[in-house]
């Protein structure tokens, strides 16, 4: 087969969600399938971000167009093509390709453009069952088009052995203090309740002496003017140290208001860092019973089930436990054969 994937987010300096997921399927369905033709198409807006992938793959850079409103947008290729996959909430018309395939990760965005995108699919897959029902109530789609494939948990976050463990946190205590640490991972869907997010960490890290937040991913400079106290600001940082942070906090707080996965519940849980993450959320059914659940929206019972976590040593080590055998579940190489199978079925 001749594939084309809309991977414009895989050359995005900072790589989160989207970027992850786009590199790793990419990646793993080469690995899974090399007899295949991979293209990477990138959109116009891009084509200076292009740099080399560790992937034996092509770069067809795609003539687009973006109207805007609720248009579709456009781009072009010379090259005809038997898939053409948007990995990234986005397909383009004007690709000549025999099937069409969209991974749509939620439906924040404009519904109409969204639909539109849905409809031109062949076939459309999510991330969670949670993103599924979203998908068919929000924008009418039906169920038996649109397929759940989860997202992997990457190589890199893995639990450390006690001494490199123990190191870690000396160095990280010496340049910023504090014994203890609560990691928030600031992405898309946890800075809207980062209001909350911030009363929250004040709370506790004011309450138990030598607790710091550390707060990594999306910057969130402008919300802490008033909260600079125990909370310790870094921004984005690379995988690799974003597993030893994992690995050297008492616990995540992600306390999600929207999204269609949450990465970070499963990066954190393969490093045996204990989870509190939101309920009702797609973030609950990722989770599942290896993460402890709270309202996002409800300041008095995240302080509850935060203090109930970092009282609790023992409730910890249960936690990490369950997160360590729930990070199992999560692959990309199974996502990635999954999604090829997908290819398989639909060009029957």
């Amino acid at each position: 087969m001749k594939i084309l994937f809309d991977g414009t987010s895989i050359f995005e300096d900072l790589k989160m969600g989207l970027s992850t997921y786009s590199y790793e399927i990419v990646k793993n369905i080469y690995l899974a399938d090399p007899t295949n033709q991979y293209f990477v198409g990138v959109r116009t807006s891009r084509w200076k971000s292009i740099h080399k992938l560790d992937v034996n793959v092509k770069i067809e850079k795609l003539l687009s167009l973006s109207i805007g409103g609720d248009f579709l947008p456009l781009a072009f290729s010379p090259n005809k093509f038997d898939i053409y996959h948007g990995l990234a909430n986005r397909l383009c018309f004007g690709i000549i390709a025999k099937k069409y395939i969209l991974t749509l990760h939620d439906t924040h965005g404009r519904k109409k453009k969204l639909k539109k995108m849905c409809n031109l699919a062949d076939l459309v897959i999510t991330i969670s069952n949670f993103s599924k029902r979203l998908i068919v109530e929000e924008l009418g789609i039906p169920e038996k088009k649109i397929k759940v494939i989860y997202n992997g948990v990457s190589d890199i976050f893995t639990k450390k052995d006690q001494n490199y463990v123990s190191e870690k946190k000396k160095e990280f205590k010496s340049k910023y203090g504090g014994d203890r640490f609560i990691l928030c991972v600031i992405t898309d869907d946890t800075q809207r309740n980062i209001r909350n997010i911030l009363f929250t960490i004040t709370n506790i890290t004011q309450k138990y002496k030598g607790v710091k937040a550390i707060f990594v991913g999306k910057d969130i400079s402008e919300y802490i003017q008033t909260h600079k106290n125990n909370i310790i600001n870094i921004g984005y940082v690379s995988k690799e140290q974003l597993c030893d942070l994992y690995n050297i906090s008492d616990m995540l707080f992600f306390p999600a208001t929207y999204g269609g996965f949450g990465l970070p519940v499963v990066e954190a849980m393969a490093c045996g860092c204990p989870v509190l993450t939101s309920r009702g959320t797609a973030q609950d059914e990722i989770g599942d019973e290896a993460a402890e659940k709270c309202d996002p929206s409800s300041v008095d019972e995240m302080i509850e089930k935060m203090e109930k976590i970092i009282s609790s040593p023992s409730l910890q080590q249960k936690l990490s436990e369950k997160g360590l055998e729930r990070a199992k579940f999560f692959s990309w190489k199974n996502a990635a054969q999954q999604i090829l199978e997908t290819y398989r079925e639909v060009m029957k």
